[in-house]
């Protein structure tokens, strides 16, 4: 592909929260940033149950779009955010429950991805179970890579998924339970799909049934077709209760 001039087509967001819950409660956090050739995008899904976990999973969003050369997740690379997050909390004014609970501190997933157009490739990161979906939309079975591999297999998204944590003793683990595709080559007409872990438990779910679950996502054009598709699938018994946040970025490939 190196041959070819690769441009960025568009990217979309959307989100639902929890039945019942409004918009200002959902944890999933995205952001994006394009840097010069690259594209840089990050997803987070904060725990439901850490303390302003929301707050966290948009500092490490925001940290990696801003500083996403690194090539491992590293606790030097999370203290700045680890000490923003604690100079955001009033600790004085928390009830004795309340602080409690921010003594333990918060956690969430991340996921990662960088998109070089100057030399057509790709990489990703993730500590966590929100899922990145590679489709080539030149082929007939698109379907190129489910990254982190292990969720190829929907039984692996449970209630316990890897965190990064606020608390650097939390983070021991951090080397070995982050994943990187390192740099790879990007596919033609490459469809990148984010998708934190209650959409992504239903896509592999759904594929590993012979299903093509990508068709129902990337022609998804407005926040209510989205909230259609969620609601349908909850209806349906087929996706979870949780907040259900999804990134679609397209990619074109032009010749020079």
């Amino acid at each position: 592909m190196d041959m070819h001039h690769v441009s960025l087509l568009e990217h979309r967001v959307y989100t639902m929260p929890k039945v019942g819950l409004g918009i200002e409660s959902i944890e999933d956090i995205v952001a994006t940033h394009p840097e010069g050739q690259r594209f840089v995008a990050a997803i987070s899904d904060g725990a439901t149950q850490a303390f302003a976990a929301a707050r966290w999973a948009h500092l490490l969003v925001e940290q990696f779009v801003m500083h996403p050369r690194i090539s491992v997740i590293s606790q030097a690379w999370l203290d700045p955010i680890k000490d923003a997050y604690r100079a955001q909390v009033d600790f004085a004014a928390l009830p004795w429950h309340a602080l409690k609970k921010a003594g333990h501190g918060s956690f969430a997933t991340l996921l990662g991805l960088v998109i070089d157009r100057s030399r057509c490739r790709y990489r990703a990161i993730a500590v966590g179970d929100s899922c990145l979906v590679t489709l080539d939309g030149t082929v007939p079975k698109p379907l190129v890579e489910v990254f982190p591999r292990y969720l190829v297999d929907a039984a692996a998204f449970t209630n316990s998924p890897d965190l990064v944590a606020t608390n650097p003793a939390y983070n021991a683990r951090l080397p070995q339970i982050q994943q990187n595709t390192g740099w790879k080559s990007l596919p033609q007409r490459a469809t990148f799909l984010l998708m934190t872990d209650a959409l992504a438990a239903w896509f592999v779910s759904a594929h590993s049934r012979g299903e093509k679950p990508w068709e129902r996502i990337t022609n998804l054009r407005s926040d209510d077709e989205f909230a259609h598709l969620v609601i349908s699938l909850r209806e349906a018994g087929d996706l979870r209760d949780d907040d259900t946040t999804l990134l679609i970025v397209q990619v074109s490939e032009d010749d020079p």
